[in-house]
């Protein structure tokens, strides 16, 4: 008898859904608000978004790039607490004159580990 409680712990544990609570669509719209959010400009919380405005009009070069990917991981890290992220890609559509920021990321509670992207346009408007 111990033992078959054992087992039926351990198959409802395994009967426990391992993906993660949150919704993707919610977190891809938090990361885009606050990529797109520029710091400051928010009432009451003066600190949300990004620094990303300050550069994204600049020339874009291989520094740019690495400078947007730094200021993107910082934003990231200080507001959606709910992933790691685990990638990050800077496009230049120069004949578009856009900018877009692939970001692949898991969730922390993941324990499949699977990863999630989505794409942001850094320069809108």
């Amino acid at each position: 008898s111990e033992i078959y409680n054992q087992m039926s712990v351990l198959y409802t544990d395994l009967k426990t859904p391992t993906y993660p609570s949150y919704n993707v669509e919610a977190i891809n719209n938090s990361i885009k608000n606050i990529l797109t959010t520029q710091k400051g400009s928010l009432e009451g919380m003066p600190e949300f978004g990004s620094r990303l405005n300050e550069i994204v009009f600049s020339q874009i070069d291989h520094i740019t790039i690495d400078l947007l990917k730094n200021l993107i991981q910082e934003a990231l890290q200080q507001w959606e607490d709910r992933i790691y992220v685990t990638n990050i890609i800077v496009s230049s559509l120069a004949e578009y004159n856009r900018l877009i920021a692939s970001i692949s990321y898991r969730f922390k509670d993941d324990v499949l580990n699977n990863s999630y992207s989505v794409s942001v346009e850094l320069n809108q408007g």
